[in-house]
């Protein structure tokens, strides 16, 4: 008898991932830890799907040389604690807040793949698991694989969370925080918004050259919020999202993020933050620097969004 197509989709309580929350997908691996040839296309297919639905801010790996040597160096691993500390805290520094693992089960006697995907942010904490079961024949058929990694990445994005409390659900929600823009001679910087994950603060900054095109390097180093207490913290990351432009460096300094400005067209950067107490509900200042002249021929620039409100964790 032929059997059909099923989806199964496991959920845990737990609501989606926000959506400042940077992902990469690590490389899908087979139950018993394997890479295999079908576990690389599922995960091309399931980060390729999840970056067209927009949900989500996907870092693809193609994009991120040292991302994909990261990855690429470490071992099959399927749960965030299997990622040695030096590794865990250089994919923080390019901004990475969550994890997606993947898991390949092909259970021969039943004629079926399963392809579950687990969510984890660097505390361990399971945010969400979906899975998704395909016939054995259809895992040769490119087509047919894209079709099922698109299905799943549609359940992940759906209404899945729990139902809130009477208390929560009578409870009136904070508005959300309107963009503040800062014009810096001929450039604008818009902050658009920030989210927390833990002491981890991540705020989106669009910047736009209404000059000339050009290109720009921003240091994280050059990146500060001082709260409203007169602490300061200084950036472990400063990236461009969908940049993969290379920077010359020298001795043991960090790269800077780099990327091209065209006239009129804003690029997205995402700035991230260490040790914020949840305490703090307000910045005195948010600041970005760009350096003047030197190897990058920067034009020191100096974006500063003041009095910025922080979300409630």
């Amino acid at each position: 008898m032929k059997m059909r197509a099923l989806l199964l989709f496991a959920v845990l309580s737990q609501p989606v991932p926000s959506f400042a929350q940077n992902l990469v997908v690590w490389d899908f691996a087979t139950r018993d830890g394997k890479k295999t040839e079908l576990a690389a296309s599922l995960t091309h297919e399931f980060e390729e799907a999840l970056s067209e639905s927009r949900a989500y801010v996907v870092l693809e790996r193609r994009n991120f040389d040292r991302l994909q040597a990261v990855i690429e160096n470490e071992k099959a691993l399927q749960s965030i604690s299997q990622i040695t500390p030096a590794v865990s805290r250089e994919v923080k520094q390019m901004g990475v807040s969550v994890v997606v693992f993947g898991e390949v089960f092909d259970d021969v006697r039943s004629g079926e793949i399963s392809v579950a995907v687990t969510f984890q942010d660097f505390t361990g904490e399971k945010l969400l698991v979906k899975s998704v079961l395909m016939r054995r024949g259809l895992a040769l058929d490119a087509a047919s694989r894209r079709e099922k990694m698109r299905d799943l990445v549609r359940a992940i994005s759906g209404p899945a969370v729990k139902p809130p409390s009477t208390t929560e659900a009578q409870a009136p929600r904070p508005a959300a925080p309107e963009p503040i823009r800062v014009r810096v001679k001929d450039h604008v910087f818009e902050l658009k918004r920030c989210a927390r994950s833990g002491e981890s603060l991540q705020c989106e900054i669009l910047i736009t050259n209404e000059g000339a095109d050009r290109k720009v390097s921003l240091f994280a180093s050059n990146a500060r919020l001082i709260d409203e207490g007169g602490t300061e913290y200084q950036a472990i990351s400063l990236t461009f999202v969908g940049s993969s432009r290379r920077t010359m460096v020298f001795g043991n300094n960090k790269p800077p993020s780099a990327t091209d400005l065209a006239t009129g067209v804003p690029v997205k950067a995402v700035v991230t933050f260490e040790g914020i107490p949840s305490s703090t509900q307000r910045a005195a200042l948010i600041e970005i620097r760009e350096t003047a002249g030197g190897f990058y021929g920067g034009r020191g620039l100096n974006a500063q969004f003041r009095n910025v409100p922080l979300p409630v964790p």
